[in-house]
């Protein structure tokens, strides 16, 4: 097991990537039923391309510098479908900060990687 560092706290999965960003044109790709809300996002942006967070691997929002690393396919309880639509099903993306700063509202996002 990982340590936090000078610590004796195991790292769990909300150290290491503690943000949520949801694409709202990813979300469209979804069942009808599936709102924003039901994956609490810690950030929501409109790129007008869905998926396309799905490649990013680093990211600068305003002034703060990214790590992005990809969430598991989700299961629509509600609807029923193929496992191979099921494997498309991704919405977000989980961002480990880099630096310190101040994310504002209407920030730019560079894809730097």
């Amino acid at each position: 097991n990982r340590l936090l560092p000078d610590t004796q706290t195991p790292l769990s999965f909300a150290h290491q990537a503690p943000c949520l960003l949801v694409n709202t044109a990813s979300l469209h790709t979804l069942p009808e039923t599936t709102s924003a809300e039901s994956f609490r996002p810690n950030l929501l942006i409109n790129s007008g391309n869905a998926g396309e967070e799905n490649i990013w691997q680093h990211i600068r929002i305003g002034t703060v510098d990214f790590k992005c690393l990809p969430v598991e396919p989700f299961e629509h309880p509600a609807t029923p479908v193929s496992l191979e639509k099921q494997a498309s099903y991704r919405c977000g993306i989980r961002l480990l900060a880099l630096n310190n700063g101040t994310l504002s509202l209407n920030d730019s996002i560079s894809v730097l990687a």
